[in-house]
């Protein structure tokens, strides 16, 4: 696994992860 996919996915986590928030507060 090279270092680009492990931060494209580090993001994509943070992504999901602000999304639910989002979700929660709404």
């Amino acid at each position: 696994m090279c270092k680009q996919d492990l931060s494209s996915m580090k993001h994509h986590e943070a992504k999901v992860a602000s999304v639910k928030l989002i979700r929660n507060l709404l």
